[in-house]
């Protein structure tokens, strides 16, 4: 530590990647407890405030840069009405640059606090059990920035994008995933700090020749535990018994009639099949479009019946809508039982796809590239719904939570919230933006496995482009086997308690 530390800026890169790499490499992820306790040490080095926060925005800009690497999977970009040509590569390191810049905000505010709260807080014991709060407040601000500086019309400020958190990492560890229990990735990243403060503290106490203990401690944090639980079934009444969508539709398909109609079919298809299982619940992937919204509730019942025999399975479908001008993604939840259709509207947008935020589409036109942004303002248009309380739904039916609200850490505690006797949490999502993005997938698997464990909750998803998979409240995954299949459909069934 002492020969990085007369090269300052040298030690912030290293603890930058030391905290970064294990949301790249789950295996490294113990590098991280290491990266956040040299980062404290370099911090309480003599240097002026302006080093200290600026190499603060270096550690921390660096942190959420691994995680946000998954923007890069976007490429090729197939998916929108226009061809970007030669700007596609820029448009995309662009972004990932700058969103892991004002996510990085954070880093300086933790400079900041720990530079005040040593100044008037004279016990270093105390200021020891303050540094998690700390840690906790920089990283919620890097979020709260990151979401400032995306706004558009589809978003609000909001400390809901939680890439890069801490926390996130002691859920490779099952013995600390535990700890989510208390306060999901909060109470994680606490015991994060702690650890990093700990270790920071074995170095400083030992004798130069009993340092290599730290490693010990280390060590013991790296037990082998598995994730997966794929035997994970549950029979008789007690269960609920719920079908699986699973899709995988080439995006140029929604460019034609032709390609629409042949999703519909195929969707009729899958559905169809789901239902000879005689389920309770039939979940499809967001924007699947199964259901015609633009008809009323009237027409869908009629359609149902006509088609598939009036089953009393829930369908939990989504599609886009326009609603006075403006366009949300809705949920559209058919209770067969009670021949009802409940909607409601997604919240949480992301600005990589589903909006255009005002700070690029400026820079965009102020670049030349406007007609970039006239090409794709109709497909890259939603808006944060106007209606998304679930609070009103029949006690039969799940909660959902859309795709990407669950990089929200507290996205299923609000759902549990508004009804906290929920059967469990559907979560339709769709990956056809994205091409094998595996740091993306990990990720949301370790936000969806906190969930579960915080809030006591069965969370199933259904995928588009992507492994349809269910979470359990110990912080299992399930993946459950496939037991009919399309060309571009699968179907699984899944069982979980009441």
């Amino acid at each position: 530590m002492e020969y990085l530390g007369k090269s300052i800026w040298i030690g912030y890169v290293v603890a930058g990647t030391l905290l970064g790499i294990g949301f790249v490499y789950p295996v490294l992820w113990v590098l991280g407890i290491v990266g956040a306790a040299y980062f404290l040490y370099l911090v309480q080095l003599e240097q002026t405030f302006k080093k200290a926060s600026l190499g603060g925005w270096l550690v921390f800009s660096i942190k959420a840069a691994a995680p946000m690497l998954w923007i890069w999977s976007t490429y090729p970009i197939d998916w929108l009405p226009v061809e970007l040509g030669k700007i596609e590569v820029p448009l995309i390191f662009v972004y990932w640059l700058t969103s892991s810049l004002w996510i990085g905000v954070g880093g300086i505010v933790i400079v900041a606090l720990i530079r005040l709260f040593k100044e008037y807080v004279f016990r270093k014991t105390l200021l020891a059990l303050l540094l998690p709060a700390i840690w906790i407040a920089g990283e919620v601000v890097g979020s709260i920035a990151f979401s400032i500086m995306t706004l558009g019309p589809g978003s609000e400020v909001s400390a809901k994008l939680s890439f890069g958190y801490v926390g996130f990492l002691l859920v490779e560890n099952d013995l600390l995933l535990n700890a989510a229990g208390l306060a999901g990735v909060y109470s994680l990243s606490f015991l994060f700090v702690l650890l990093a403060i700990g270790l920071l503290l074995l170095i400083k106490k030992l004798p130069s020749n009993y340092r290599y203990l730290s490693l010990g401690f280390l060590l013991l944090l790296i037990v082998p535990f598995s994730s997966q639980d794929s035997s994970f079934q549950v029979e008789g009444e007690s269960a609920y018994e719920i079908a699986v969508i699973e899709t995988n539709f080439p995006t140029k398909l929604l460019r034609s009639a032709d390609g629409v109609s042949d999703i519909s079919s195929s969707l009729a298809e899958a559905m169809s099949v789901s239902l000879e299982y005689g389920p309770d619940y039939v979940l499809l992937p967001e924007d699947s479009r199964f259901f015609n919204q633009e008809k009323g509730n009237g027409f869908v019942q009629s359609f149902f019946k006509f088609q598939y025999g009036d089953p009393s399975a829930v369908i939990v479908d989504s599609g886009r809508v326009e609603i006075d001008d403006s366009v949300y993604l809705q949920a559209f939840v058919y209770d067969g039982l009670n021949k009802e259709a409940e909607t409601f509207q997604k919240n949480y947008l992301a600005p990589q796809g589903e909006y255009v935020p005002y700070l690029y589409a400026g820079a965009f036109y102020l670049f030349g590239f406007g007609d970039v942004i006239d090409g794709v303002a109709k497909d890259v248009a939603y808006k944060m719904g106007v209606d998304s309380k679930q609070s009103d739904l029949g006690v039969s039916l799940p909660g959902v939570l859309f795709c990407f609200e669950s990089v929200d850490p507290a996205g299923v505690r609000r759902l549990v919230g508004e009804r906290p006797d929920l059967p469990f949490v559907a979560h339709p999502v769709s990956h056809a933006w994205f091409h094998e993005p595996e740091v993306l997938w990990h990720q949301l698997d370790v936000m969806l496995r906190v969930q579960a464990v915080w809030n006591k909750k069965y969370i199933v998803s259904a995928s588009s482009h992507a492994e349809s998979k269910t979470y359990t409240p110990s912080g299992k995954i399930v993946v459950s086997d496939i037991v009919a299949e399309g060309e571009y459909w699968k179907v699984r069934v899944v069982k979980i308690p009441k």
